[in-house]
């Protein structure tokens, strides 16, 4: 279903953009 692939995407994206970055060492 494409629907679904969208939807999964979509939620990569936004937590990819949610997450903040890895703290440097």
């Amino acid at each position: 279903m494409r629907l679904k692939l969208l939807a999964v995407a979509a939620l990569a994206l936004l937590a990819g953009c949610a997450t903040p970055p890895p703290p440097a060492p």
